[in-house]
């Protein structure tokens, strides 16, 4: 299980979103959500990412989940980032890891004694 919804429930002061709503979502499943503007798509999508709160119910998420995303408004866009930078950004970490990883190969490549190579070799690992 990835992520639980039991019983959510939400409500702005003009219009109720979602109610009741139940689901489990499994490791590998596609998604779909589709619907009429304010029918609770987006809504139900910052419930799980834990930007907007249920008046009720509960939500379960799997321990260590990292939920990514692109905001449909790109006016919410830091400056001038593409889309694919934006898309990327969350993974700027693991990026950098591989290109260092990267460098320190090509440095054990190009060793200049086993010293300096079991070094590498310690970083590398």
């Amino acid at each position: 299980m990835l992520a639980r919804f039991e019983c959510v429930s939400l409500s702005f002061p003009d219009k109720t979103v979602l109610e009741n709503v139940s689901l489990t979502i499994h490791p590998g499943a596609k998604i779909v959500l589709f619907g009429e503007n304010g029918s609770g798509k987006t809504s139900l999508f910052r419930i799980l990412t834990r930007q907007l709160r249920p008046n009720s119910g509960t939500i379960s998420l799997a321990r260590g989940l990292h939920i990514g995303y692109l905001e449909q408004d790109f006016a919410a866009l830091e400056g001038n980032r593409t889309c694919l930078e934006a898309a990327l950004k969350p993974f700027e970490h693991l990026i950098r890891l591989e290109q260092h990883m990267a460098r320190l190969s090509e440095q054990l490549g190009q060793k200049n004694g086993d010293e300096e190579a079991e070094r590498l070799l310690a970083e590398l690992g």
